[in-house]
Order: C-alpha cells, then sequence, then structure tokens
C-alpha cells in the first residue's frame, strides 16, 4: 500500500469514526459563526462509471468528516459543507468505487484512493480552489 492510500485509508477511518455530523452541532454550541464552504471537482470523461468522489477533512474543531460530492453534469461534481469562520483545515478529494453502508452511514467503496489535497486553508478567507483530473493512467 502506497503513502497515498494509506492517507485516503486513515482519513476515511478518522471521518467514520469521529461521526461527521458532530463538527456541525458541535460548531454551534461553541458560539462560532458558520460560514459555507462549497467544493468543485471537474473530472475527465476516462473515470469508472461507478467512480465516487467524497471531502474527508479536519480536524476541523478537534474533527474529522466525510462529504459526498454529487454529480452536476459534464464531469462535474460539487459539494458544501458548514464551518466555523476562521477555522484552518485540510480537504482531501477522494475517490471510491461505489458506496458501502456502515452504521455510520454512506462511505466510498473500496478500493478508496486520495486524487487530491487543499490546504490547509482558513475557511471563510478564500473559496476552495476547483480541483481538475485527468483519468489515471494504465
Amino acid at each position: 500500500m502506497n503513502l497515498s492510500q494509506r492517507l485516503a485509508v486513515l482519513a476515511l477511518g478518522l471521518a467514520i469514526w469521529s461521526a461527521p455530523w458532530t463538527a456541525h452541532a458541535s460548531s454551534r454550541s461553541a458560539g462560532s459563526s458558520l460560514v459555507r464552504t462549497s467544493f468543485h471537482l471537474q473530472v475527465s470523461s476516462n473515470f469508472s462509471p461507478s467512480a465516487t468522489f467524497w471531502i474527508a477533512y479536519g480536524p476541523l474543531g478537534g474533527k474529522f468528516g466525510l462529504i459526498r460530492l454529487h454529480r452536476a453534469g459534464d464531469g462535474r461534481f460539487v459539494a458544501a459543507g458548514w464551518f466555523p469562520s476562521g477555522a484552518r483545515a485540510d480537504f482531501y478529494y477522494i475517490e471510491g468505487q461505489g458506496t458501502m453502508r456502515t452504521k455510520e452511514g454512506v462511505v466510498p467503496g473500496n478500493p478508496v484512493r486520495t486524487v487530491g489535497h487543499a490546504g490547509p486553508l482558513i475557511i471563510g478567507h478564500h473559496p476552495v480552489p476547483v480541483l481538475r483530473l485527468s483519468a489515471p493512467a494504465g
């Protein structure tokens, strides 16, 4: 397993373990203002039709999370989440094959790999850049 795969598995495990929805609830109770943050991914047409794309983040307020990106046409995938304004976070774009259902919810199907990274970013200061992906070689 290469470093990218290890990071993807670690991010996924931490995201599942920490229950992503608790980051939103704990941020609201802390009295911090929340900022809607959007994520955009552009992929080539050569990706597998079963590919699913996700954002793994953290730690953010001591929590890790996972957000699924949804098709928006023409190889575009989008998602958004609410995060504490001024917080600093890393965001990893992850590709899975389909999905799996766990007791924590729906997660990327195996194999899982990290396909991009943004951060560390300060929430609310700048938009998250669009990630453009070409199909993997081979």
